[in-house]
């Protein structure tokens, strides 16, 4: 009788340990694939920053969402205090930053200062991220010719129930905010 109140306790224990490793792996994995959603995420935004630095248009586009699960609408930019612009289709946007490259007659090259990239919503469809981004707009000699602050959401929608295959990171909005 003895020996079997000391196997009880010894397997409650065993129970609660493997409990507890369950519980630690699992929270482990969804960290570290959290991780490596940010870190592409962030490539994307890095990739989007040296298309704008180089004011190509077309590569420009590719880094932004329009047919989302969840949002049947273009991208939007919100500039300021009350400008919000929506793009309904591709040529828009494209008409937009051929617009914007064409009055920008400096070179530069953007570096981030400060990024925090956030999980916005994890469901089975879709994800969403948010990165805010504090950024420097450089002059050829160094000097910064421009300091702002922007929030940029992606969005990656899953292709297909039968896989686990999730479309590249794209932008579906950018807010620009006062610093």
């Amino acid at each position: 009788y003895i020996m079997r109140q000391h196997r009880i306790p010894l397997m409650i224990f065993k129970y609660k340990s493997m409990f507890v490793l369950l519980i630690s792996t699992f929270i482990c994995q969804n960290l570290i694939a959290n991780q490596e959603e940010q870190l592409a995420v962030e490539n994307k935004l890095r990739e989007y920053l040296q298309s704008i630095d180089q004011k190509n248009v077309s590569r420009i586009s590719e880094h932004f969402y329009f047919d989302r699960k969840g949002w049947d609408r273009g991208p939007v930019f919100c500039f300021g205090e009350g400008t919000t612009r929506e793009f309904s289709d591709l040529n828009e946007l494209k008409s937009f930053f051929d617009k914007w490259s064409n009055a920008q007659s400096k070179t530069y090259n953007t570096h981030i200062e400060e990024l925090q990239i956030t999980l916005l919503f994890d469901g089975r469809q879709n994800r969403l991220y948010n990165a805010d981004a504090i950024t420097n707009r450089l002059d050829s000699s160094g000097q910064v010719i421009k300091k702002q602050r922007n929030l940029y959401y992606f969005q990656s929608d899953k292709l297909s129930d039968q896989d686990d295959s999730w479309t590249d990171w794209k932008i579906y909005m950018i807010s620009n905010i006062e610093i």
